[in-house]
């Protein structure tokens, strides 16, 4: 059943608190955990670097279909809420910014996730 469900979350949108594995690509290495949606991308905050990356919706969706990304789990809430706290402490001495072309700290790749 496990299994099911793992393969069910794969196939779908990120929701609060998916925490993904990236096996490959540029950001090879890091753990993405979803914080929020926009217009064309997904907002996650990449650990252990802790640096926030948007995520077109059609390369999550490439990661996701060739196996780039794989979902890990659901965040306990309490996990989350740190999580959370930290985005929030990046997010307001940096500012999140929707421009396209800004690099820090609102990171769109370039290629695949």
């Amino acid at each position: 059943m496990l299994s099911f469900t793992k393969k069910f979350k794969q196939q779908t949108t990120p929701t609060a608190r998916s925490f993904f594995a990236v096996l490959g690509g540029t950001y090879g290495g890091e753990f993405l955990v979803f914080i929020q949606e926009k217009l064309d991308d997904y907002i996650f905050l990449s650990l252990p670097d802790k640096v926030i990356r948007a995520v077109p919706k059609d390369a999550y969706m490439r990661g996701v279909k060739n196996k780039v990304l794989d979902f890990i789990c659901n965040l306990p809430k309490d996990v989350y809420k740190v999580v959370e706290q930290e985005f929030n402490s990046i997010n307001n001495t940096n500012g999140l910014r929707n421009s396209k072309t800004n690099n820090q700290p609102y990171q769109r790749p370039t290629g695949e996730p």
